[in-house]
């Protein structure tokens, strides 16, 4: 028997196969999706194929290598070596579910933490060290002459160039992906002093010097992708990207310059930062010292550490995850909100499929039995 919840609307009811959605698969939450109700859209977009599509299916409950049916999610906790309040790790969640997730972290039942890339972590470190001149997606689409990708942008956000150019004339170039602190030191050092720069091969620059794209350009952004920096050096790396798009903002000074230059990332997780920040909360990230969680919510990144439990997302299999459950999807299944990850826009959330699975949410409540501290799924939305 899977988990369910009986109260879920019709899908058909809330979004017609007419109407475009908002998109839940990638922080860039695409609006213009027209989804039928067998998961299938035509828009050019891995994330939206794959996950509307993986949705559309039947997902069976499995732990190791079998497929089990649960009568009692408590007794397969204990069963897990659990602890008292597990660690509950998240790559993304929406408005509603975040403020539910807080409340039980403020409640004591669970600890929250967070996954992201070792790149992502220094970046955010360093921003928060020295601070950055951030742009959102309004403000590169409307500016933005030259902008520069910092790793393997078309792999996080499939859409994001057609979202970005528009019918403007945009010169995209590329650092790479993993690039070292040498690199980046390199590339500073030739804007601070005009000069060429030497042996760099991560530029994909064609036909001219990195040096050269910069100099010509009135507005650059640079996007930032969760694998940007190289492991190895990545907090060095993350203080001399800031170093360098501080450094292309003071040669504007000089009235014959003018150019601004700006930082663009887009945060899966906004929406769960959003909602802890208003109340004051920090969110831990999980170290790359981890060797296990205890929940880990949706699919796990790259390098993320096997979870006894998965909630939600695709199987990743038993290496990964002892047991795996499938749970409703928001702007899927279920109706809720999500901040894009820019920060700028709030945006809804609609079921397109039909289904009775609950939430990730009121599934962590069933293990660990925990009544209704966060209100029902639908107080919650």
């Amino acid at each position: 028997m899977q988990p369910t919840d009986a109260s879920r609307p019709n899908a058909r009811d809330a979004a017609s196969a007419s109407d475009p959605v908002v998109c839940p698969f990638c922080p860039l939450h695409c609006d213009d999706l027209l989804v039928d109700d067998r998961g299938q859209t035509t828009v050019d977009c891995e994330f939206a194929k794959s996950g509307f599509g993986n949705a559309a299916g039947d997902p069976s409950i499995r732990r190791g290598r079998k497929t089990i049916a649960l009568d009692r999610l408590d007794e397969l906790a204990s069963e897990l070596g659990f602890p008292d309040v597990p660690l509950v790790s998240l790559t993304s969640a929406p408005l509603n579910q975040s403020r539910r997730w807080m409340r039980l972290h403020q409640s004591g039942a669970i600890r929250l933490t967070s996954e992201s890339t070792a790149s992502t972590r220094a970046l955010a470190t360093a921003i928060r060290r020295d601070g950055v001149i951030a742009a959102t997606i309004a403000d590169v689409r409307q500016h933005a002459d030259l902008i520069v990708t910092v790793g393997s942008i078309d792999r996080c956000t499939p859409r994001l160039r057609e979202r970005l150019s528009g019918d403007r004339s945009v010169q995209w170039r590329s650092l790479g992906s993993c690039i070292s602190a040498t690199h980046l030191a390199d590339l500073l050092m030739a804007v601070r002093h005009g000069s060429p720069v030497e042996s760099n091969d991560s530029f994909n620059a064609q036909s001219q010097d990195p040096c050269t794209h910069l100099s010509t350009a009135r507005y650059i952004a640079f996007i930032v992708a969760d694998d940007a920096l190289a492991d190895a050096d990545n907090v060095i790396g993350a203080s001399l990207l800031l170093q360098l798009i501080v450094q292309l903002n003071q040669q504007s000074l000089d009235p014959t310059t003018r150019r601004r230059a700006v930082l663009m990332a887009l945060d899966p997780l906004q929406s769960l930062k959003a909602v802890l920040g208003w109340n004051g909360i920090p969110l831990p990230m999980l170290g790359t010292d981890s060797t296990a969680v205890d929940i880990r919510i949706g699919n796990p990144l790259p390098e993320s550490p096997p979870a006894k439990l998965q909630i939600g997302g695709r199987d990743p299999g038993e290496a990964i995850a002892e047991v795996f459950i499938p749970a409703s999807q928001a702007g899927v299944h279920v109706a809720d909100m999500v901040i894009r990850g820019d920060g700028t826009v709030t945006l809804p959330l609609q079921p397109v499929l039909g289904g009775s699975l609950s939430d990730p949410v009121t599934i962590v409540e069933q293990f660990i039995g925990t009544s209704a501290v966060t209100g029902t799924s639908d107080d919650a939305r």
